[in-house]
């Protein structure tokens, strides 16, 4: 057998074990970039139902504040009349405010019927009988406004006489082309679309193509019955023509309303192809290498395992541990809290307005303000503790026999560093970046490791929602622990 023969035997031998890890590794990356695509989607998802929720409830207060005043209490429709016509300017997302009589008749608006001798009767609407029916505040369906004839949900709240007795209710009509413009006024990528819809599945806000789509029900597609069961969830949903998008939901506190954010598959197979070739460019060097280093010095081709496996679990921008080393570290240190009896915390950060720094300063620009901030996590911590880079421009923090107090120390200690310190861009001036995080605590606050992140994800967005720059400490209490 020739010397040419031999090394061409030799070289198959190890590639046939390269080529089986490289095949599972491929296999790992596209779940995990099914899993991170899902996670985003949700995080999304509970961002626009955040900003629902604040929406809702500021119409909430103006309109407790109406039905309580005396005006309403007395039924005085000539005051309240003059009060809507000069109040309905100041709210632009309101189609009209109206009071409404226990018969169904308009007795007070914002904007007045063409003919206002004519009474308009309600009565006949799901606003009217829910808000007649309920004791707070109330949301009808998707309708055309009896007196606007636009496209608008009425949000109401019930008024009583000085007696205690009901005589109607309040309503505002929120115009559905301002509910898109208030609702989805957030950075929503170009790879996914979010939709809201109300209780009967007809989308009241879309962020892509929003003429084309509100107002349609998209209760089958969207499997209403299924987002009524559960208040969050993750899947795949089927659309025309047979494609399939990943699908996060969730449901808004204040009004029966399921916004769901899906993402491309074709954006999911993208992001796995990258990453295997930032892989392959790592691996195939060192697979070289490593038979380089066979043929002439004699080491083993598990050594070139070795490496492709480490850099497999380790972001190359940051030099941050990345997810999937995350997954097994967290699994570990929760095993260990559960025998020891001991807290695990976890801090999720994420770089605020990192969006609107990259428009503006560039990639390069970008990537070094990401290098900076894993800097600041990777001094911030423990030698026990261990930090990621979770994706995009979120770091997180896990913290062995930690609680929530200790890992609000060290989240607050990263979040002023960070807010101190300055990115030095390639022009030689400098940018600064700041921080929102959010802290959460096992067993205190979840019992999984999946609910672990889910609470701390949950506390970073209520501390973007307070401002960004701050630290927000998960207050949820963990359900029963699951059996198994």
């Amino acid at each position: 057998m020739t010397l040419r023969v031999r090394l061409a035997i030799l070289l198959l031998a190890m590639l046939l074990p390269f080529a089986g890890l490289s095949f599972w590794q491929a296999r790992d990356i596209y779940a995990d970039q099914r899993a991170h695509a899902a996670s985003e989607a949700l995080s999304m998802s509970r961002l626009i139902g955040y900003s629902i929720d604040d929406y809702i409830e500021s119409t909430e207060d103006l309109l407790v504040f109406v039905a309580g005043s005396e005006a309403a209490r007395t039924g005085d429709s000539a005051a309240l009349q003059t009060w809507f016509s000069e109040m309905l300017p100041s709210y632009p997302h309101f189609m009209n405010i109206i009071f409404v009589g226990s018969d169904g008749i308009i007795q007070a608006a914002g904007l007045l019927p063409e003919d206002p001798s004519k009474p308009v009767d309600v009565s006949d609407t799901v606003y009217f009988q829910r808000s007649m029916e309920a004791t707070g505040l109330a949301v009808g369906d998707f309708m055309l406004g009896k007196i606007s004839g636009n496209p608008v949900v009425h949000v109401c709240y019930p008024v009583y006489d000085t007696a205690g007795a009901r005589t109607g209710f309040v309503a505002a009509a929120f115009s559905l082309t301002r509910i898109q413009d208030r609702v989805m006024d957030l950075d929503v990528p170009s790879y996914m679309n979010a939709t809201v819809v109300d209780q009967n599945g007809i989308v009241v806000a879309r962020s892509a193509d929003a003429e084309q789509w509100v107002g349609t029900d998209v209760s089958a597609m969207f499997d209403l019955p299924g987002m009524q069961s559960e208040p969050e969830g993750t899947g795949e949903i089927t659309l025309a023509g047979g494609r399939t998008q990943l699908s996060s939901y969730t449901t808004a506190a204040k009004v029966p309303w399921h916004v769901r954010c899906n993402v491309e598959n074709t954006h999911v197979l993208q992001e796995v192809q990258a990453s295997i070739e930032r892989q392959l460019s790592v691996s195939i060097p060192l697979f070289l290498l490593a038979f380089a280093g066979f043929l002439w010095i004699g080491r083993d081709l598990d050594v070139m395992h070795r490496h492709t496996r480490r850099m497999a679990l380790s972001d190359a921008l940051t030099g941050l541990a990345n997810v999937r080393q995350l997954e097994q570290d967290l699994h570990r240190a929760i095993s260990v809290a559960d025998r020891t009896d001991r807290p695990v915390s976890f801090i999720m950060l994420d770089l605020d307005n990192f969006k609107q720094f990259n428009d503006l300063r560039g990639h390069r620009a970008g990537d070094a303000a990401l290098k900076a901030a894993a800097t600041v996590v990777k001094d911030a911590v423990r030698g026990r503790d261990a930090c990621y880079r979770y994706g995009g421009e979120e770091f997180c923090v896990l913290l062995p026999d930690t609680d929530a107090d200790g890992a609000y120390s060290v989240a607050e200690r990263i979040r002023r560093q960070i807010a101190d310190s300055e990115v030095r861009l390639d022009d030689g001036t400098t940018a600064p970046i700041t921080v929102s995080a959010g802290v959460a605590t096992y067993p205190a606050n979840s019992n999984t490791a999946e609910d672990l992140i889910n609470c701390s994800d949950a506390a970073l967005y209520r501390a973007k929602d307070q401002g960004r720059n701050t630290v927000c400490v998960s207050d949820r209490t963990p359900g029963p622990h699951p059996i198994g």
